[in-house]
């Protein structure tokens, strides 16, 4: 203590105690004032500070944590998973809203307008897919020239005829038809007037399917149950006509048999099927 004018050392007392003590340097003297504390209390007491600071500034840091997170969760990851449920939802065909007109915070309504702007453009691409493939199926099944079915669409209905057909126990019939002397019509007249023969065999066959469709549309078993009948007459569909190939035409009828009808005796020839 004499060696300076103030301090902390510490030292042993005469008691045997740990004490830190703090001295000064009275003014004009050689005389010192010194304070001694016990040392263990001392320590304590700083832990016990320190501890309570540190604790504190944990909580602090636990309270900054929760509320960043929940801040992002709340004003982040919420809407970009409701936009990702939009998305798909919009994706799946079952949802057509904007996105731009749901609650979004701020900061998400410029993505979900870009979003929108995106979704604009893969429906109109969409439908514009849709379009190109129903005039792909359309080019593929329909003739160009006649506007009747073609031999493909003939055949596949053809086969779905036949198994509907033969599990119902109905009757089904196919009529093929062809134009006599065509080639000949066609040299004759030209291409454009045997093009315009087709379209008028064409527009023949397509009134006859259409008359049979609202007439008796074809022969039901007598010995089937009324309900089975009204089966029948339910799935029943109007006669297919198509253009199978050249100046030949093909006409699936259901519920036809092989069993003439005739207007007159006289319309049919002896020992002939056909009228």
């Amino acid at each position: 203590m004499l060696s300076k004018f103030e301090g902390l050392i510490t030292a042993t007392a005469l008691d045997g105690v740990s004490r830190i003590f703090g001295y000064v340097h009275l003014p004009g003297t050689q005389t010192r004032i010194a304070v001694g504390l016990d040392e263990k209390e001392v320590l304590v007491r700083a832990y016990r500070a320190m501890w309570t600071a540190l604790s504190q500034l944990g909580i602090v840091a636990v309270l900054v944590l929760l509320s960043i997170w929940f801040g992002g969760e709340w004003l982040l990851m919420q809407p970009i998973r409701a936009l990702a449920n939009t998305a798909g939802r919009i994706g799946r065909g079952k949802d057509r809203a904007h996105a731009a007109e749901l609650p979004w915070a701020a900061e998400i309504v410029p993505l979900a307008v870009a979003f929108d702007d995106m979704a604009a453009k893969l429906s109109a691409r969409e439908q514009e897919l849709r379009d190109s493939n129903a005039q792909l199926r359309e080019l593929a099944q329909i003739d160009g020239l006649t506007g009747l079915a073609n031999r493909r669409a003939f055949n596949e209905h053809l086969m779905a005829e036949w198994k509907l057909a033969a599990k119902l126990r109905q009757p089904i019939a196919i009529l093929m038809i062809d134009v006599d002397f065509f080639n000949n019509f066609n040299d004759h007249y030209g291409h454009v007037q045997g093009d315009a023969c087709l379209r008028k065999v064409s527009g023949v066959l397509m009134e006859g399917t259409r008359v049979r469709a609202t007439g008796t549309a074809g022969i039901i078993e007598a010995e089937l149950p009324p309900s089975f009948q009204r089966m029948i007459e339910s799935t029943r569909k109007p006669d297919f006509a198509a253009r199978y190939g050249g100046e030949e035409f093909a006409v699936l009828l259901q519920g036809a048999t092989l069993t003439p009808h005739c207007l007159s005796p006289s319309g049919c020839d002896k020992g002939s099927r056909i009228c």
